[in-house]
């Protein structure tokens, strides 16, 4: 199975540096892009939800900024919460017209 989230990247940033708590090894901040989405209701309007997701090639979204986008994404779980992020070597495909 896979997934594919669909939206407009609106922001793309390197994260803050931290240090690991176990170890005291500082680590880098990983890139990161956020997509505003539309997400479905019950009611069967729709809400918008700005994502955050980590990935691997910032360079290969940077060309999509303010652009409507699709791309496959993995999901994760951490802490009985589930995460999305950028599975290494996947890239936007550009969306013509309104992201639904």
């Amino acid at each position: 199975m896979s997934l594919v989230l669909q939206g407009k990247i609106i922001n793309t940033f390197k994260a803050n540096s931290g240090k690991d708590p176990e170890t005291g090894a500082v680590r880098q901040g990983k890139d990161k892009i956020q997509v505003m989405s539309s997400m479905p209701m019950e009611s069967g309007e729709n809400r918008l939800e700005l994502i955050d997701l980590s990935c691997n090639d910032l360079a290969a979204f940077k060309p999509f900024l303010n652009k409507n986008v699709s791309f496959p994404v993995g999901v994760t779980a951490m802490g009985g919460n589930a995460y999305l992020y950028v599975p290494k070597g996947s890239v936007p495909t550009e969306l013509k017209g309104q992201v639904q």
